[in-house]
């Protein structure tokens, strides 16, 4: 399954002004590697929205549906979330959502 077509776990954050230097040294360096200790986890994406620098956006993908249960419940995900803590004053809007493919797409066979 390529990881275009697993579920994904998609992080957005709203950083106040100035805060967003010392916030990615730490998702990348601390939770970034964290999260992907989660079982099930399998990889992630950096985003960046364009015109917004103060957005910082995390994209996740599962191994597969099955998994995100237990990921969501390991105790490896209760200390993600736990990091979060002292960012909190920092950050305006703050989002985490789960998304799955509903059909894999076919348009790289060249199907439709």
């Amino acid at each position: 399954m390529a990881a275009a077509d697993r579920p994904w776990l998609v992080v957005r954050a709203k950083l106040e002004p100035g805060a967003r230097r010392e916030f990615e040294t730490w998702r990348r360096e601390v939770h970034e590697p964290s999260v992907l200790k989660i079982p099930g986890v399998e990889g992630r994406c950096r985003l960046r929205l364009p015109g917004e620098a103060d957005v910082a956006l995390t994209v996740y993908h599962f191994r597969d549906e099955e998994v995100i249960p237990e990921a969501l419940s390991s105790p490896q995900a209760a200390y993600a979330r736990a990091q979060w803590e002292r960012w909190l004053p920092q950050v305006r809007d703050l989002s985490v959502q789960i998304f799955a493919v509903l059909r894999p797409s076919m348009e790289h066979r060249g199907e439709n």
